[in-house]
């Protein structure tokens, strides 16, 4: 149920550019499966994180901790907090 809640959540968010857009769920007919339609986007930070041919600078963490903290600030100013900050 709390996974439930957290999807309608997510799907009544408004836009930020910096938040997956949830456009759609459904479940398959045969498995029951939630399956989630997302934003499609090339990478993730984990996986940048993860190449270690890649060399970051200050400024390209900072401007992701940015991303992240105003990511997290339009949610709490709608009263949600993300799974993984609680």
């Amino acid at each position: 149920i709390s996974s439930i809640r957290e999807l309608v959540a997510l799907k009544s968010l408004p836009p930020h550019p910096n938040i997956l857009q949830l456009l759609d769920i459904y479940h398959t007919p045969d498995t029951m499966e939630l399956c989630l339609v997302l934003d499609y986007h090339a990478t993730d930070l984990e996986m940048l994180i993860k190449d270690r041919r890649l060399v970051f600078t200050a400024g390209n963490i900072k401007a992701w901790i940015l991303m992240i903290l105003r990511a997290v600030e339009h949610m709490h100013q709608r009263f949600l907090i993300h799974r993984v900050n609680k």
